[in-house]
């Protein structure tokens, strides 16, 4: 018997962003140039661009704003 495997998923992030204090960098993949701005404003600007938490590679400390910007845009998606 053949069993076929079960293929783990992995996660694939499109972007990672770095978290320094009240300042965030996005890095995005396909050599696209980096964005620099305030964490929390960062992370708005990521969630009005149709981004998903798990397509976010987080390093450093969420913003505080973290869930209730995700939270927003998926409310509106769904309206």
């Amino acid at each position: 018997m053949n069993r076929k495997k079960e293929k783990e998923e992995k996660k694939v992030s499109k972007i990672r962003l770095c978290i320094y204090g009240d300042r965030a960098v996005i890095h995005r993949k396909g050599g696209l140039p980096f964005i620099e701005d305030k964490a929390l404003e960062t992370v708005l600007w990521l969630a009005q661009k149709g981004y998903n938490p798990e397509e976010i590679e987080v390093l450093g400390e969420k913003p505080s704003n973290w869930e209730a910007a995700f939270k927003i845009t998926e409310d509106c998606a769904s309206a």
